[in-house]
């Protein structure tokens, strides 16, 4: 017979906890994370669960009868990601009741993210709880839970400018491009290399407007690869000259270990530019342009080390807001603990309840033949005022003893000896 005590159970593995190897092994897809919520919600002990799997966590929130389910939930990751399973365990990370609320609110607001206060993680926390709730595997509590940390997200980005300013290189990119040309729709760019951060500032360009983005790679069939994921175009390194040429802004984000664009390079194309000037920033690491080219009239590099310096304002920036965001927290966490501290003594405010009137209608039976129909309806609505009015300090008092600590729970246990109630399940 299940614990009519209730247990909220976090259990999963992160960039804090995990190498991004591990990470990548134990993510779960949309159609995995399906599966995983089919098996693990027909067990009698859990009740509610939710899997929020990104490129940096991989969390399951469980609402259960039973506080110790983390080998059930091991067990079904295991049978979807049976690579190295063995040392899974070693990583997960496992938070309880408040702890575990308090996390995933944190989460949402972006202060548990690899990038302090990176936006995408909020929209990812709507979606899969969405797909977990179309999967019937979240009921009042954790719908309950994630609508608050959906608020504290959403109250984090509109109070308080934990997400405001560029903070990574990609980003910067962007804001530095914004910063030179105001408007980006008509801006014609080219990207040098189609690896991770070419992509990711490619993207970023995209979200901004700039819809006019040609991709250059050494290898073809990767610049084809991205310029389809971005509906940009892609070219081969022997149309480099020809472009350059005409495009307003150069992106250098290749690997190679020497210079991809040279003085002389530009220089003689200069020649056909007519005195429009060229914007080139520098992303790469070894640098893709010749900090020479600076030198030449009309053009005007911009290097990593700006980039970077740009991230580190606002990356101070956002580390300034994190009280704020606390207290956030620390706001909607008490709106769940108070909801949660309902539920919690609820089945015990509803038998103290139910007694009391079965008290008074047993009472009333017996002297009913002493009352007339008027009276008994009367007496009825006197009964069930007097109750609610004598109940009103305990549920009061339980509400505030449901509060998790020992103290608190020994006062209700006693409040229960008291009236004899819960006898049945003990």
């Amino acid at each position: 017979m299940p614990s009519n005590k209730k247990h909220l159970t976090m259990l999963g593995v992160s960039h804090k906890t995990a190498p991004v190897e591990l990470r990548e092994m134990i993510a779960l897809n949309t159609e995995e994370s399906k599966t995983f919520l089919g098996k693990i919600i027909v067990y009698d002990s859990i009740s509610e669960c939710v899997v929020l799997s990104t490129c940096n966590r991989t969390e399951f929130y469980a609402y259960t009868h039973d506080g110790n389910i983390e080998e059930i939930i091991l067990k079904h990751v295991h049978e979807l990601k049976p690579q190295h399973s063995q040392t899974f365990s070693l990583h997960f990370e496992m938070l309880k009741n408040e702890e575990a609320a308090k996390h995933l609110l944190r989460v949402s607001a972006g202060l548990e993210s690899l990038l302090l206060g990176e936006p995408q993680i909020l929209g990812q926390i709507k979606e899969q709880y969405l797909d977990a709730a179309n999967s019937k595997t979240t009921d009042f509590f954790l719908n309950k839970l994630f609508n608050i940390a959906v608020k504290t997200g959403k109250r984090t980005r509109s109070e308080t400018k934990l997400g405001e300013g560029a903070g990574s290189i990609a980003l910067a990119t962007v804001e530095l491009s914004e910063k030179i040309f105001s408007d980006l729709s008509n801006l014609e760019v080219l990207v040098l290399g189609a690896g991770d951060t070419a992509e990711l500032t490619s993207m970023h360009l995209l979200k901004k407007g700039c819809n006019k983005i040609s991709i250059i790679n050494r290898t073809f069939e990767n610049a084809q690869a991205l310029a389809k994921k971005i509906d940009g175009k892609a070219f081969s390194w022997g149309d480099l000259p020809k472009l350059l040429k005409k495009v307003d802004l150069v992106i250098g984000s290749t690997a190679s270990p020497n210079f991809v664009i040279t003085h002389a390079m530009i220089e003689e194309i200069l020649k056909e530019r007519k005195n429009t000037s060229l914007f080139l920033i520098d992303i790469a690491v070894p640098r893709d342009f010749d900090p020479k080219i600076n030198d030449l009239e009309n053009v005007f590099l911009h290097g990593i080390d700006e980039l970077n310096k740009i991230v580190d304002a606002n990356l101070s920036l956002r580390k300034q807001q994190i009280p704020s965001v606390e207290k956030i927290i620390e706001e909607e966490l008490s709106v769940f603990k108070n909801f949660w501290n309902y539920q919690n003594i609820q089945p015990i405010i509803g038998e103290l309840k139910q007694k009391w009137n079965q008290l008074a209608q047993n009472q009333l039976v017996k002297h009913e033949k002493d009352l007339k129909n008027t009276d008994v309806e009367v007496v009825e609505k006197v009964i069930n005022a007097t109750i609610n009015k004598i109940l009103q300090d305990p549920v009061k008092m339980m509400k505030n003893y449901s509060n998790g600590y020992l103290e608190g729970e020994s006062k209700i246990a006693l409040i229960k000896e008291l009236f004899s109630l819960g006898n049945e399940n003990e």
